[in-house]
């Protein structure tokens, strides 16, 4: 058997490329702004400590202790701080990107081929770190993707799950040059979507937004007429046709039925100064006052309360 040979611009790039993906990840999680060229430094540092693991050194390389102080100097490196809690968090949020990355690796490394543990901490295949054999590669680069889709799911269902007490959120609606305001009421349980787009749907009293919609609308609704009626109407303008979807829906305890919804420019929600924009929207209207208070006019989908990036 011959002596196993090692590429090390192999082994720092592959390194490189994951810690970068991981500080990334790190960012994502925690909602700090990324500079590019912090993440590409602490990368390269992170990655200088592998290469270093290939030559003979001092024992202390390989305890946890030098570990943890490289981990931070990563994390020093890529972000800046504005207290001691805030960079505790951010560390920690490191470690669990890692662990989560890492983790997905190995699994898919498993896959196509069987590794076990080597000297220096390396997971082994045919006498050399499984991730430069045969697939290794790809595997280890597939964790990437894998590690992102189910952190993202992970985040959104815990910041929906957070915010599932949240509320009274301020609406805004725009169409054109026109912009009305309106109080959203939060619910994690209106999951109702366009079916073919996918497209959430917020339902709201038609009174809050008739200023949008066309007179012969407003007039249809007010007099109690089906609102499915007047979009079928072969005298309804273009336009306002472009605009509106017939959205199917089922409430609890009650038949199926359909919700004339229309298609805003943009929405705005906010409150305790955050606000998220969506383009892709649609406005359910309904007939009847959701708070018989008044305290709200709309019931806001769950999908709406973070970023229009994270929302599918």
């Amino acid at each position: 058997m011959g002596v196993p040979v090692l590429y090390i611009d192999v082994v720092w790039a592959l390194n490189v490329i994951m810690d970068a993906f991981i500080l990334t990840l790190t960012a994502f999680f925690c909602r700090r702004k990324r500079a590019w060229w912090r993440i590409g430094l602490s990368a390269v540092v992170g990655a200088m400590y592998v290469v270093l693991m290939l030559w003979p050194g001092p024992a202390a390389l390989f305890v946890i202790g030098f570990k943890i102080a490289l981990s931070v100097l990563m994390i020093w490196v890529a972000f800046p701080f504005h207290s001691l809690k805030e960079f505790v968090v951010t560390l920690l949020v490191f470690y669990v990107a890692s662990f989560l990355t890492g983790g997905i690796a190995l699994a898919l490394n498993y896959l196509v081929q069987s590794p076990s543990l080597g000297e220096a901490g390396f997971v082994v295949a045919s006498g050399r770190p499984a991730w430069l054999i045969n697939g290794g590669i790809i595997a280890t680069l597939a964790a990437c993707p894998a590690a992102y889709s189910f952190g993202n799911l992970l985040w959104r269902r815990v910041t929906i799950a957070k915010r599932r007490q949240a509320g009274l959120w301020t609406v805004s609606v725009r169409l054109g040059d026109e912009k009305i305001q309106m109080v959203g009421l939060l619910d994690t349980g209106n999951q109702l979507r366009e079916p073919v787009s996918g497209t959430p749907v917020i339902v709201v009293d038609y009174r809050a937004i008739m200023d949008l919609l066309p007179m012969s609308l407003v007039e249809a609704l007010a007099s109690g007429g089906d609102p499915i009626d007047w979009i079928s109407n072969e005298n309804v303008d273009e336009t306002w046709q472009s605009r509106f979807r017939v959205v199917p829906y089922r409430t609890v305890g009650k038949s199926a039925g359909l919700l004339l919804a229309l298609r805003p420019d943009e929405i705005t929600v906010e409150k305790d100064g955050e606000a998220y924009h969506h383009q892709r929207v649609l406005l359910g209207l309904n007939d009847r006052p959701l708070a018989s208070d008044g305290s709200y006019q709309a019931i806001v989908h769950a999908d709406l309360t973070i970023p229009d990036h994270a929302a599918s």
